[in-house]
């Protein structure tokens, strides 16, 4: 048997004691366990170890410590040696560093900053230790900035247009029968489009006080469309106009010749106080077009005779003279007056006034 660990041996003897065991576990045995046989060992013989194979058990042995490596006594001129922290007075050591390129740490000194002086150093912070890529700028919120401030000198320069155009298109429809400049405003969006085409969708005006015959127009609101102009900008053709002309029952009456006062009766008709025989009455008279006049005849006076009155309920205004070379369409009575509507198409205008 081969020998075991001294550790495990005294476990198994002090088993074989606890347990009552024969003495047969332990390592050494006084007489051999079991009577001999004849023609054999009575213990057996441990078989004689070969040098260089090893047998069972021999990892328990001690191996023998190889051999030191030689320590040297002294360094050798020109190889590298290591230092620890303390052993600045050693021999060589500097030398050998200074040869390397190393400080007394070990390491390999920076090279001195551009605009710097060799061996002063400076206060360096860790960016300018690593190298730092080039920061890469959002595009995107200059390119939106740059396109908000073009729209909105855009805007600007659109509205600006419109206001600029829209005087000078006042004074030029002036010419054309206006006493005054009228309010000009000149629809749609963009301008700068329509200036490019020489077209215009939707234009508007307003004047007041326009003398229209023996007739004097308290407003004249119209809308001219499909405004088309020329390549000189000073000329043009209107090609469609429309509007409604207001004449107050005082103008009319003084246009008609009468002296009476006059009110609304309806959508074509008005009525008037007037006296006969010392009685006041309530005449009622009806407002037409005839041909291109305001025919204001007589109806009723509540069964009184008003042949007196001459004609004070029974005249005609012509209409004649409108600007813009419009027409006298239609009527009707409002509160406040007559509504006249007017129109006009294929206006041709110039630059001298003369429209037709």
């Amino acid at each position: 048997m081969s020998p075991c660990r001294p550790s495990a041996c005294r476990f198994r003897g002090m088993r074989a004691r606890r347990s009552g065991r024969p003495r047969m576990y332990q390592r050494k045995l006084a007489s051999p366990p079991f009577p001999a046989v004849p023609g054999k060992a009575a213990w057996p013989v441990p078989a004689a170890r070969v040098p260089g194979v090893s047998g069972r058990g021999d990892h328990h042995r001690r191996r023998p410590r190889s051999a030191p490596l030689p320590r040297p006594s002294a360094r050798t001129p020109g190889s590298p040696q290591l230092r620890r922290r303390g052993d600045e007075d050693r021999v060589g050591c500097p030398a050998v560093r200074a040869r390397a390129g190393r400080d007394r740490c070990g390491r390999r000194p920076r090279p001195a900053p551009a605009g710097e002086v060799a061996g002063v150093s400076a206060a360096v912070t860790r960016e300018d230790r690593l190298p730092q890529p080039p920061r890469r700028r959002r595009r995107w919120p200059v390119v939106l900035v740059v396109l908000v401030v073009l729209l909105l000198l855009l805007l600007a320069a659109d509205r600006v247009g419109v206001l600029v155009a829209e005087d000078a298109m006042a004074g030029e429809i002036k010419k054309e029968g206006f006493p005054s400049k009228p309010d000009v405003t000149i629809g749609g969006f963009p301008f700068l489009t329509q200036v490019v085409d020489r077209h215009f969708d939707d234009v508007r005006l307003k004047a007041r006080n326009i003398a229209a015959g023996p007739l004097n127009v308290t407003r004249l609101d119209a809308r001219a469309t499909d405004v088309r102009l020329n390549s000189d900008y000073q000329s043009g053709t209107l090609g469609k106009v429309t509007g409604e002309a207001f004449v107050g029952f005082g103008d009319l009456a003084k246009a008609g010749g009468s002296g009476l006062e006059f009110q609304a009766d309806g959508p074509d008709k008005i009525k008037a106080k007037v006296g006969a025989f010392g009685l006041d009455a309530t005449a009622v008279a009806s407002v037409t077009k005839v041909g291109n006049s305001i025919r204001v005849r007589t109806l009723s006076a509540e069964g009184l005779d008003l042949t007196g009155l001459g004609d004070d309920l029974d005249f005609t205004v012509p209409v004649g003279g409108l600007p813009m070379g419009m027409r006298f369409d239609s009527l009707s009575v409002t509160g406040a007056g007559v509504k006249l509507r007017v129109s006009g198409s294929d206006v041709k205008f110039t630059k001298d006034g003369g429209a037709s």
